[in-house]
C-alpha cells in the first residue's frame, strides 16, 4: 500500500512539473517577445539642400503612426521620415512609436567641397554701362549643387549714391553720369564662399 501511494505522488510531482515548463515554454518573456523599431539608415550624410526619406523596415511599425524628431532642426528638419538638409552641421533623428520604441538616424550636413555661388537674372559682366534713362536689376539667387535657392539675407552697396542709388530689392537708379561700385553680398545657411560676394563696376552714361 505504500509503495502504492509512493507511485502515485512520485507520478503527480511529474506531472505538475511537465505542465509547469509547458506554461513557461507558451509564455515567452515580453523582453523576448520585444519588436524592434528598424530605420533604413542609422546614420547618413547629406549635402546642404538635400533631401532624404527614412524608410520603416519592421513590419509592425509601418502602419502605424510615428512621432519625427530633430534634435537641431536647423540643422535639418523632417516631416513623416522626410528629411531636408537646412545647414552645415550635425543631427539627430528619432522616430517613436505610439508603444514608445523607437530608433535614431545620425545626420551629418556637408559641402561637399561645393561652394555657393550668387546668381543674377542677367549674367552681368563685372563693367557695366548704363543710361541715365535705365535700371539694372540686382535680384539674384543662391546656386548650389546645381539647385537654385531663394532663401538668402542680400545687401546691397553703392559706393556713391549721387551718382546711383540701389533700392532694399536690388533696382538700381541711376542720378547722373559718373562711375560708381556696386556691391552686393548674400548670407546663406551660414556658408562661408567667397563667391556670395560681388562686385559691379557701374558706369552711367
Amino acid at each position: 500500500m505504500k509503495k502504492l501511494l509512493l507511485t502515485i505522488l512520485t507520478a503527480c510531482f511529474i506531472l505538475v512539473s511537465v505542465c509547469g515548463c509547458n506554461k513557461q515554454n507558451n509564455n515567452p518573456s515580453t523582453d523576448n517577445n520585444k519588436v524592434e523599431l528598424v530605420l533604413s539608415k542609422t546614420e547618413k550624410e547629406l549635402l546642404l539642400g538635400e533631401e532624404y526619406e527614412l524608410v520603416i523596415y519592421s513590419d509592425a511599425y509601418r502602419t502605424q503612426s510615428l512621432t519625427w524628431t530633430s534634435s537641431n532642426p536647423l540643422v535639418a528638419s523632417v516631416e513623416n521620415g522626410k528629411i531636408i538638409a537646412q545647414t552645415v552641421g550635425e543631427t539627430t533623428i528619432t522616430a517613436t512609436a505610439t508603444d514608445g520604441v523607437s530608433a535614431t538616424c545620425s545626420i551629418s550636413v556637408i559641402t561637399g567641397g561645393k561652394l555657393p555661388v550668387l546668381e543674377f537674372e542677367f549674367d552681368y559682366e563685372e563693367e557695366i554701362a548704363v543710361s541715365l534713362k535705365e535700371k539694372l536689376n540686382f535680384d539674384g539667387w543662391v546656386k548650389f549643387n546645381g539647385t537654385k535657392f531663394f532663401d538668402m539675407e542680400i545687401s546691397y552697396e553703392s559706393s556713391d549714391n549721387t551718382i546711383g542709388t540701389i533700392s532694399a530689392d536690388g533696382v538700381f537708379l541711376p542720378l547722373k553720369k559718373g562711375t560708381i561700385v556696386v556691391t552686393v553680398k548674400a548670407q546663406w545657411r551660414n556658408v562661408q564662399s567667397e563667391l556670395l560676394t560681388r562686385a559691379f563696376t557701374v558706369t552711367v552714361i
